[in-house]
């Protein structure tokens, strides 16, 4: 069992607060942890196919070693740039960097979109232009919450089926037997899936350290329970129907279970 945390409102956030939900949480997370990695990715993937005549398992290893090593070093560049800038800004008013990225991961907003621009309290005593903007914000943090879930999916779809293709064709040049064909297929299709899961923790693990960051640097608690990103795969499911047996507990426990 799996215990996952989701915000159910957005009383105590700050015009401000959205904003930085959106732009950190959403945009860079986007943009640095999905799409540059499934990019570095997919570099060393596609050049499967150039080792002609080696061990297929070579291959796969040398791929798996690239991939680790490079997804290694640009997240700990990442994991610097991070450091540096929650370090040089400190706590301030709004959300910081790490809690924007808490919010982002751990905020139910495509299952409980409706729910959540009904709570906007602190926002709304300041007039229908003020909720009507963080209402608008909201939205924009629920696209770009769809755009994440559909770059996970492409990304793991698109490692996976590339890994076999590009397997396929060297296994078709050396001219195996049907079993070895067979066998060397269902490993490059475990490979891609294992490629994935690999940069997926990877990715956890970087997360959780600028949470950690956050907290010596910046006084705020969010390392507790580190986010995994994982979960926005659930998000092509029906919310309502996964937490249905949770739903009258949300509003006093934020704690799910899965």
């Amino acid at each position: 069992m799996e215990t996952y945390y989701y915000h159910t409102t957005l009383a105590t956030l700050s015009q401000d607060d959205l904003y930085n939900i959106l732009f950190f949480g959403g945009l860079v997370s986007l943009v640095l942890f999905a799409v540059a990695l499934a990019a570095l990715t997919m570099h060393f993937v596609k050049k499967i196919d150039e080792h002609r005549g080696e061990s297929i398992f070579g291959i796969i290893g040398g791929t798996f070693l690239k991939i680790l090593f490079w997804s290694v070093m640009y997240l700990m560049f990442i994991l610097v740039l991070y450091t540096l800038y929650i370090y040089a800004v400190g706590s301030g008013y709004s959300l910081s960097v790490a809690e924007s990225i808490e919010w982002f991961f751990r905020t139910d907003w495509i299952g409980r979109l409706s729910e959540l621009v009904t709570t906007l309290d602190r926002i709304r005593e300041y007039g229908e232009d003020a909720e009507r903007i963080a209402k608008d914000v909201v939205i924009s943090i629920y696209v770009v919450r769809l755009a994440f879930t559909a770059v996970l999916f492409g990304f793991t779809l698109t490692v996976i089926v590339t890994m076999m293709l590009k397997i396929n064709k060297l296994v078709n040049a050396q001219a195996v037997n049907s079993v070895e064909y067979a066998s060397t297929l269902a490993v490059s299709g475990f490979a891609g899936i294992f490629v994935v899961s690999m940069v997926v923790g990877m990715i956890n693990l970087t997360i959780s350290e600028i949470f950690a960051v956050s907290d010596d640097f910046a006084g705020t608690s969010v390392s507790s329970s580190p986010v995994k990103i994982e979960m926005v795969y659930l998000d092509v499911l029906n919310p309502h129907i996964l937490f249905s047996n949770s739903t009258t507990e949300t509003n006093n426990d934020p704690l799910n279970t899965i």
